[in-house]
């Protein structure tokens, strides 16, 4: 999918067919984002409604050079962060941070996958905070502004994935593979 730079320029100066057709060619990816985090489909379409009206309502914030995309994402995102947080699904638990290299199980992430299908045996939480960690590539601090916790709350989340990630069956099948 290749953005219009012209678009969003047009989207700016209140021009709702570019709207439409913003909301058209980037909606699929931006839902697919919301959807690989949250898996429940209902969910996924709200957020994305939400993150679509959220910027309609914001497009004054826009800069004729912004990444349409990471924008909308990054919007979808904060709607998703506030899904969870409506949900309770973030624990105040803080737990020893366990040291565990996290760039070694980056690297045996091979495909997508293989991604998808790790991500599908981790909690909500843990989904959101690796999949803005390694896929988006937000830092730790960054995450923690995000979800409102601190700096070592995601490290913590992020070490905690990576064990039980390190248990799966199929994860032991690429190692020994």
């Amino acid at each position: 999918m290749i953005w219009d730079e012209a678009l969003t320029k047009r989207i700016i100066n209140g021009d709702k067919l570019a709207f439409e057709l913003c909301y058209r060619q980037l909606s699929p990816a931006v839902f697919t984002a919301i959807y690989r985090i949250c898996k429940d489909n209902d969910l996924s379409k709200d957020i994305l409604q939400d993150t679509f009206l959220t910027t309609y309502q914001k497009v004054e914030q826009l800069k004729s050079d912004t990444n349409m995309l990471a924008w909308l994402k990054r919007v979808a995102f904060n709607k998703t962060i506030n899904a969870i947080k409506r949900l309770n699904k973030f624990g105040d638990d803080d737990v020893e941070l366990k040291v565990d290299p996290v760039h070694s199980i980056a690297q045996s992430i091979e495909d997508e996958r293989l991604f998808l299908l790790i991500l599908s045996n981790v909690t909500l939480v843990e989904r959101l905070v690796l999949w803005l960690y390694f896929v988006e590539q937000y830092k730790h601090h960054e995450i923690a502004e995000l979800t409102g916790k601190s700096l070592s709350y995601s490290k913590i989340i992020v070490s905690r994935a990576i064990a039980k990630i390190k248990q799966l069956p199929v994860i032991n099948e690429v190692s020994n593979g």
